[in-house]
């Protein structure tokens, strides 16, 4: 399964701009469930997450941390989510 917000198109191109906002889960909500709904009630936004030093090797599919330290942080927009042989995944771009 696989959802691309509506909003956002596969050549990156949006019917509004992405934009910034804090997602909380409410109470009996996994953070998980919170940035889906956002996603599908609002369209795209901007996330941020910890890049480890492996992140440099990574070419293509599911990326997945698999060694090394800490080496800083990146900024992209969520605009979906799916599962690729059983891994769930967010579909980022930047």
């Amino acid at each position: 399964m696989r959802y691309h917000n509506k909003k956002a198109d596969p050549n990156g191109y949006h019917e509004k701009y992405a934009y910034a906002a804090k997602v909380k889960a409410s109470s009996g909500t996994s953070q998980e469930d919170a940035l889906k709904k956002e996603l599908m009630e609002n369209g795209p936004f901007y996330i941020a997450f910890t890049v480890y030093s492996d992140f440099n090797r990574y070419r293509g599919g599911v990326y997945s941390h698999q060694s090394g330290g800490k080496s800083g942080g990146h900024a992209v927009t969520l605009i979906g989510w799916g599962e690729e042989s059983g891994t769930p995944y967010w579909l980022l771009q930047k």
